[in-house]
């Protein structure tokens, strides 16, 4: 949520540096989460208890912030999500996992490194459907992409 509240005051935090810190695709899902945020959770992170006392949660719609430029993962281990290219365009209600909607709605971030994770296809498929340009509403910028040292 930090990274969310820097944005949305227009801080300067454009960099995150997470190398070897996320295990699994679960930890990615939470950080796309948590650059989601609503007047409650502001409230309830800057604010006054008693006003937060009298607001409820799910009366406030949760927007995604982020000015990250670059998104360092290497050496992460395990972000293969569960997830299928093949099997998502044969749905008809498809709903993106997390890390695509991270990758496509982040207007300025250039820069992913995910070397030496151990990635395989189904991270392929992700970077696939978040760079599609066919997408509506695509916002993504990537210029670089590090992916060495992965089994794709």
């Amino acid at each position: 949520m930090a990274i969310a509240f820097n944005a949305k005051r227009k801080g300067v935090l454009q960099f995150l540096n997470i190398i070897g810190t996320i295990n699994n695709a679960t930890t990615i899902d939470s950080l796309y989460k948590g650059m989601k945020i609503s007047e409650y959770d502001e409230e309830q992170w800057y604010g006054d208890p008693n006003k937060l006392a009298k607001m409820i949660a799910t009366n406030y719609t949760k927007h995604f912030y982020n000015n990250l430029k670059a998104l360092q993962l290497n050496y992460c281990t395990n972000l293969n999500p569960n997830f299928s290219l093949i099997n998502y365009n044969k749905l008809v209600n498809k709903t993106e996992p997390d890390f695509v909607k991270l990758l496509a709605d982040s207007p300025q971030l250039t820069t992913l490194q995910i070397r030496s994770a151990g990635l395989k296809k189904n991270m392929a498929d992700i970077l696939v459907l978040a760079l599609d340009d066919r997408r509506n509403g695509l916002k993504c910028q990537l210029k670089v992409i590090d992916l060495s040292k992965n089994l794709l």
